[in-house]
C-alpha cells in the first residue's frame, strides 16, 4: 500500500508541475497549499534549481520554496540562504513526495473534503473504499518515523 500512495502522490506532482507547460510555456505553477498549514512552491525548468533542466517532463530534482509554515530537517538541508522563503535548490522529488504525505496531503479549495493526492486528481479520504483515516495516519507515521531515523543516522 505504502508504494501504491507514493507513486501516486508523486504522479500528482509531476501533474502539477506540467500542468499546462505546453501550452503556455511559462512559469512558475501555482504554490501547494498542503493540509498540516504549508505552503510550499515546488517548481522545476530550463531556470529553475533542477535536474534535468527541461520545461515538461519527468524531473529527478525540484526547486522548493518554503512560503509558509514548517518543513522536516531533512527538507531544509537543501536551504540555498538564509531568509524570508527558503530557496531550496535540486531537492529529490521523493524528499517533496514524502513531506506531503506527512503534511497529510494537498488542500483543495474547491471542496469541502481533504484530498490526499492533490487537486489533479480529486481522490478523497470519503470517497476511498479501502483507504481509512487509520491507513492515512499509519502512513504518516511510517514517513515520520523514517525521517527521525535517517536523522539520527
Amino acid at each position: 500500500m505504502k508504494d501504491f500512495i507514493f507513486s501516486n502522490v508523486k504522479d500528482q506532482l509531476l501533474n502539477h508541475l506540467n500542468d499546462k507547460a505546453s501550452e503556455r510555456k511559462t512559469r512558475p505553477v501555482k504554490a501547494l497549499e498542503l493540509n498540516n498549514g504549508v505552503t510550499l512552491s515546488v517548481q522545476a525548468s530550463t531556470t529553475h534549481y533542477c535536474y534535468p533542466k527541461i520545461n515538461y517532463g519527468t524531473w529527478h530534482s525540484v526547486e522548493a520554496c518554503l512560503l509558509e509554515g514548517t518543513v522536516s530537517q531533512e527538507l531544509l538541508k537543501y536551504q540555498e540562504e538564509e531568509g524570508d522563503f527558503p530557496v531550496m535548490g535540486y531537492v529529490p522529488i521523493d524528499l517533496i513526495v514524502a513531506e506531503i504525505i506527512v503534511s497529510g496531503g494537498i488542500k483543495d479549495k474547491d471542496e469541502e473534503d481533504t484530498l490526499i493526492y492533490g487537486s489533479g486528481g480529486h481522490w478523497s479520504e470519503k470517497d476511498s473504499i479501502d483507504w481509512t483515516k487509520k491507513d492515512f495516519e499509519d502512513e504518516r507515521k511510517f514517513y515520520e518515523e523514517e525521517e527521525k531515523h535517517n536523522e539520527n543516522n
